[in-house]
């Protein structure tokens, strides 16, 4: 029973599955029809965050720089806050500006480990915007479905932001699969004992 349990609990952690995170700020990039449109939601701890510069943000994408702006496509001011780790991109293709984009401007340069908040953006409140790019795919926007992870701060001031690009498998099915993996692991582990 205690291998089992080992077993179950090693596939569960490979696999992404023993302690699901919930990032505070979440970034979806999904396909609708002949779109590819871009949401954000949720809110940040900027506790752990150093406020360097301020710079312009619209609707844009680059996902060979790990780039992604949401909000409206006309350039708006926001505070660049780095000290962010994870992924420098999520894809290879280039520059591509939104056709239209509604909400706060928000954003991260994973390459350059910034995240983009408005100017008067208050620790932990809420955030909610989108963007669309009219007309195009993943593929032709240079952008690899899957999900990206990026973090800052520690103890109080831990915080994530999480981009999903595309139909993410959802934790439930992420556990079957654990719960496969180890089956077979324990009958091989039975086979061994038994020879």
């Amino acid at each position: 029973m205690k291998m089992r349990t080992k077993v179950l609990a090693g596939a569960m952690i490979a696999l992404g599955v023993a302690a699901p995170s919930q990032a505070s700020l979440l970034f979806t990039l999904q396909q609708v029809g002949s779109d590819v449109v871009a949401s954000a939601s949720g809110s940040a701890n900027l506790g752990g965050l150093a406020a360097t510069a301020t710079t312009n943000l619209a609707a844009l994408l680059w996902g060979d720089y790990g780039l992604l702006g949401l909000g409206s496509t006309t350039l708006t001011s926001v505070n660049v806050w780095d000290a962010i780790t994870g992924p420098t991109n999520f894809g290879v293709g280039g520059n591509y500006f939104g056709s239209s984009g509604s909400g706060t401007p928000v954003g991260f340069y994973g390459g350059g480990g910034s995240l983009y908040l408005p100017s008067d953006y208050v620790s932990g409140t809420a955030l909610s915007s989108t963007s669309t790019w009219t007309g195009v795919t993943f593929s032709s926007l240079g952008v690899t479905p899957g999900t990206y992870d990026w973090t800052w701060g520690t103890g109080g001031n831990a915080d994530s932001a999480r981009l999903v690009i595309g139909d993410a498998p959802e934790p439930a099915t992420l556990a079957l699969l654990a719960a496969g993996l180890a089956g077979l692991a324990r009958a091989r582990w039975q086979r061994r004992s038994a020879a």
